[in-house]
């Protein structure tokens, strides 16, 4: 097997994506040659290359925003669900006129951190290469380095310079001062191949930044979630402990047949065949009434579904035209997955997704739950054309 190296994009706090995404590519048996990150990516990426991902795991699942802002928890819980008083007013009024009398945000708590975990001669006795970037913008260039490149003592130095944001403090580094290296490169396969590496996972947080990519000559697996990540301040802990189950569930959807957007579920052997057999199944009642919800022409009733409900199902949902049955199936059954809470972060079965569907009362008599029933995020419908489609057709008659 060729060597693998392994690229982790800058994000804050979405970083925490990054090692729900590491620990189920450990459990797939990968071994990576060399890591490269930008931003938190590069903070990740040198726990990784040194060899300490499980202290960095632990470190993620148990995080609060004070250990990297200079913020009282109590207090950014109250922010961030906008719950405003006299007094927390006055503490975050406090608190921006110390960003704006220290010129930014200070980022000590963040060096106290990164000084707690990563330790750099570790990390330079580790058979594991690792590399970030940054922007010098005393310079106006980049610098992407690889751990011998960056001079002795300085590690730390270089991974705050990867990652500082805007409104961050600015400090200098020899002499220079520095910005985050999102501005450059947010994905750093390129320094990668820089070194040779043609084989690499990339985890993708989606947050703003420059992504150079691939030069074209590599292979590039991709481990990418469907939904936004975070905002890249969040450091709650029920935040950061959902972008790491997503990451760890989206890898494994990398690696092997998981089918879903949202949910996770083993497909079965010619799951297209698994899925149209399904649809062929419907109730004859249940598809001329579904037809006539949307005003479709008389014609008999295998071809109203074939011809007319799935194809308008798909652009309802809004799938791309390579979907397949499966494709279709599974997105309709995700939307009352969604709106009757089922369990999102476990692996299913076909079957088992059926049953908890059944068991949970959304195939079932009617027309399906008040929108209410759950408030998880759901994907585009358009209007309520999709949902009636889909309780008429798949609720039992």
């Amino acid at each position: 097997m060729p060597p693998l190296a392994l690229a982790l994009e800058g994000g804050g706090a979405r970083g925490a994506y990054h090692l729900g995404a590491y620990k189920a590519l450990r459990e797939l048996g990968l071994e990576f040659e060399c890591v490269a990150g930008t931003s938190i990516g590069a903070i990740n990426g040198a726990a990784i290359a040194q060899g300490d991902w499980e202290i960095l795991y632990d470190l993620w699942w148990n995080i609060t925003p004070s250990q990297i802002l200079d913020i009282e928890d109590d207090r950014f819980s109250e922010l961030r669900q906008l719950r405003f008083s006299p007094e927390n007013t006055a503490y975050f009024m406090q608190k921006a006129g110390e960003i704006l009398m220290g010129a930014g945000i200070d980022t000590s708590a963040l060096r106290k951190i990164i000084h707690q975990f990563i330790d750099e001669e570790k990390l330079r006795r580790s058979p594991t290469g690792f590399g970030l970037v940054t922007f010098s913008l005393s310079d106006m260039k980049a610098l992407e380095l690889f751990v011998e490149d960056i001079p002795a003592g300085q590690l730390v130095d270089y991974l705050l310079a990867s990652a500082r944001l805007p409104g961050f403090r600015p400090e200098k580094l020899d002499g220079k001062y520095f910005l985050d290296g999102g501005f450059y490169d947010n994905l750093p396969i390129r320094l990668l191949e820089s070194k040779g590496y043609r084989d690499i996972v990339a985890i993708r947080t989606k947050a703003p930044g420059r992504v150079r990519g691939a030069s074209g000559e590599s292979q590039v697996k991709t481990i990418l979630s469907p939904e936004n990540t975070g905002m890249l301040l969040d450091f709650d802990q029920d935040a950061a402990r959902y972008c790491m189950r997503l990451g760890y569930f989206d890898a494994w959807r990398a690696y092997r047949p998981i089918g879903g957007s949202r949910y996770y579920i083993n497909l079965p052997p010619d799951a297209d065949v698994w899925a149209l057999d399904f649809f062929l199944r419907v109730p004859e009642d249940a598809v001329i009434a579904a037809g006539k919800q949307l005003g479709a022409p008389d014609m008999p009733w295998r071809r109203l579904l074939l011809e007319k409900l799935l194809p308008r199902a798909a652009a309802l949902l809004e799938l791309p035209k390579a979907a397949d049955h499966c494709d279709l199936l599974l997105a309709m059954l995700e939307v009352m997955a969604s709106d009757f809470g089922l369990e999102r972060f476990r692996f299913y079965t076909a079957e088992e997704f059926m049953t908890a569907l059944r068991e949970a009362g959304a195939i079932a008599e009617g027309s399906g739950p008040p929108l209410e029933r759950s408030d998880a995020p759901r994907r585009s419908v358009k209007g309520k054309a999709a949902r009636e489609l889909i309780y008429t057709l798949f609720g039992k008659r």
